[in-house]
C-alpha cells in the first residue's frame, strides 16, 4: 500500500511540475523530481509518526494520571462509605481528594445530574458524555471533546460508584488539554521545521549530485558533435572515476582509433597510388621503347616483355587484393566448402615458391605432420592464406635467410606454421599488422590487405592466425583451423 501511495505521489508530482500531456525535458529535472518526491514523502511519513507517537505518549500520560486517581478513591470509597447516602460518599471524596487546581472532580448522579464537585460550581446541565454512558454500565470510561461551560478542549475520566453490586453514582475526573494541545503545536511546528529543513538540504544535495552528472553528460555530448562534423582530436575530459568516467575513456579511445584508422587509410591511398603508378610506369616505359625501336635487339624486346609482363602481374596482384577485401567487407564472398588435406596445400605451395627461393638464396624447408590432416573448406581459399603468408616471409627476409613451412595436428585444432628468419616485427605494431591497410613502419611495396585478407579468409572457415614475433630475429605466423567444419 505504501508503495503505492509512493508511486501515485510521483505521478501526482509530474502532472503538478510538467502538465499531463509534457514530457521531462531533461535527466536533473528527472532526478531532482523524484528525489524531493521521495524525501518529502519519508519526511511526512517520519513527521507523522513522530507526532503520533507525541500525541500518544502524552495523552497517555494526562489518562494514566487520572486512572491513578480515580483508583485511589474508588478504593477508598469502597473501604470507608460502602452504606452512606451518595451525598455523604460525595462531600468526603471532594473533601479528601489531594488538591489539584488542574483536575477538576465531579460526582454525577443516575439522571445525569452532578451532585457535587471540586470547583463548586454547580451547573443545571445533565452530563451525558461517552465517559459517564460508559460508567453507568459498570466501565470505566474516557471522552475529550469540548466543555461547555468554558469551551475549552477537555479530557475525562469517569468510574462508576457501586452499592451491592450495582452503580448509585458516577465518579468523574476531567482537566484542561489547552496547555498540552500548545505544547503538541509546539512540536508539530518544531518537526515541521526540521522537515521543511531536510527537504531543502534534499533539494540542494540533488542539485549539486546532479549537476556532478549532467556536466559531464552535457560536455560528453559536446564531444560527439565534435565527432559527427569530424572533428576527432577533441578529448573527452574524465572528471570521475565512474560509469559516465568510462564512457569518456571510451569516447577518447575511439577517436584515437577513428585517427589511425584515417591516417592508415590516408597511408593506403598514397601507397597504393604508389604501388599502382609504379608498374603502369615501367610498362608505359617499356612500350614505348618497344615501339620506337626498330625490334632487331631481340634481347632487348625479351627483357621488355618479360618486365611488362612482371608488372602486370604486379597490377593483377593488387586489384585482386582490393576485390577479395571489398568482397569480405560486404560479406559477398562466395564458398565452395569441400574436404581439403592441407599437408597437400603445402607441398603445392612450397614447390610454387621454391625457384623464388633460391633466386634469393633462401633455404625453404618443409616439415610435413606424419598423418593427414583433413578438414572442410575452400582449397583455394586456404591455398591463397599460406600464399600471402609465404609471400610476406620472402619479402621480409633477407638474403641467405631461412623459412620454414610445417603442418601440426593438436587435440583439438590443425595448424600450418609459417617461420622466417627476417626482421621481424616491432612490438608497437605487432597488434595492428593483422589490420586492414596497415603497414607499420615497413616501406616494402604491397597493398597492407594480405595480412587482414588471410586473417578473415581464416575466420570464415572457422579458425584464425597467431602472429609471434622478435625484431630482428624473425617472425611466426600460425594458421589455426578447427579439425572438422560444417560446410
Amino acid at each position: 500500500m505504501t508503495l503505492q501511495a509512493l508511486s501515485l505521489f510521483v505521478r501526482c508530482g509530474e502532472a503538478v511540475i510538467y502538465g499531463r500531456r509534457r514530457p521531462m525535458r531533461s535527466i536533473k529535472s528527472r532526478v531532482i523530481l523524484y528525489f524531493v518526491i521521495i524525501i518529502l514523502f519519508v519526511v511526512v511519513i517520519l513527521g507523522s509518526l513522530f507526532m503520533g507517537t507525541v500525541w500518544q505518549y502524552y495523552y497517555g500520560s494526562v489518562t494514566r494520571s487520572l486512572a491513578v486517581k480515580s483508583s485511589y478513591s474508588i478504593s477508598f470509597y469502597n473501604k470507608n462509605l460502602e452504606y452512606a447516602s451518595l451525598a455523604q460518599k460525595s462531600r468526603f471524596i471532594i473533601e479528601n481528594s489531594p488538591a489539584d487546581q488542574e483536575v477538576r472532580t465531579e460526582i454525577i448522579d443516575l439522571d445525569g445530574t452532578v451532585v457535587m464537585e471540586s470547583y463548586g460550581i454547580h451547573s443545571m446541565a445533565k452530563v451525558k458524555t461517552p465517559d459517564v454512558r460508559a460508567a453507568y454500565k459498570g466501565e470505566q470510561g474516557t471522552w475529550i471533546g469540548n466543555n461547555e461551560e468554558t469551551g475549552e478542549k477537555t479530557l475525562a475520566l469517569s468510574s462508576p460508584l457501586m452499592e451491592d453490586d450495582r452503580v448509585v453514582g458516577v465518579l468523574r475526573y476531567s482537566t484542561s488539554l489547552e496547555l498540552l494541545e500548545q505544547t503538541l503545536w509546539k512540536y508539530f511546528f518544531l518537526t515541521s521545521a526540521i522537515g521543511l529543513g531536510v527537504v531543502a538540504l534534499s533539494i540542494a544535495a540533488s542539485l549539486f549530485m546532479t549537476g556532478t552528472i549532467v556536466k559531464p553528460i552535457r560536455e560528453l555530448t559536446a564531444v560527439a558533435k565534435a565527432f559527427a562534423r569530424g572533428e576527432y582530436k577533441i578529448k573527452a575530459v574524465k572528471r570521475h572515476p565512474d560509469e559516465i568516467g568510462e564512457l569518456a575513456d571510451t569516447m577518447n579511445y575511439m577517436s584515437s582509433e577513428i585517427l589511425r584508422n584515417e591516417q592508415i587509410k590516408n597511408d593506403f591511398i598514397s601507397s597504393i597510388s604508389h604501388e599502382l603508378r609504379t608498374p603502369l610506369t615501367a610498362i608505359k616505359g617499356w612500350n614505348e621503347t618497344l615501339v620506337s625501336g626498330d625490334g632487331h635487339n631481340q634481347e632487348e624486346t625479351q627483357m621488355g616483355l618479360r618486365i611488362i609482363a612482371q608488372e602486370t602481374d604486379r597490377l593483377i596482384g593488387l586489384v585482386e587484393d582490393l576485390l577479395d577485401f571489398s568482397k569480405l567487407q560486404s560479406r559477398a564472398i562466395q564458398f565452395q566448402p569441400e574436404e581439403v588435406e592441407l599437408n597437400h596445400i603445402v607441398e603445392e605451395v612450397s614447390r610454387q615458391y621454391t625457384a623464388a627461393c633460391a633466386a634469393r638464396n633462401l633455404n625453404l624447408v618443409v616439415h610435413l605432420n606424419a598423418e593427414p590432416l583433413r578438414t572442410i573448406g575452400e582449397y583455394n581459399r586456404l591455398k591463397q592464406i599460406l600464399i600471402n603468408l609465404v609471400d610476406n616471409a620472402i619479402k621480409f627476409t633477407p638474403e641467405n635467410g631461412s623459412i620454414e613451412l610445417a603442418t601440426v595436428e593438436t587435440p583439438s585444432m590443425y595448424e600450418i606454421h609459417v617461420k622466417d628468419s627476417g626482421e621481424g616485427i616491432p612490438p608497437e605494431d605487432l597488434k595492428y599488422v593483422k589490420d586492414k591497410f596497415f603497414k607499420g613502419s615497413s616501406r616494402r611495396s604491397g597493398s597492407g590487405l594480405g595480412l587482414s585478407i588471410s586473417n578473415e579468409l581464416a575466420r570464415l572457415h572457422g579458425g584464425q592466425i597467431d602472429i609471434r614475433s622478435v625484431l630482428g630475429e624473425g617472425t611466426e605466423v600460425i594458421i589455426l583451423l578447427p579439425k572438422r567444419i560444417e560446410g
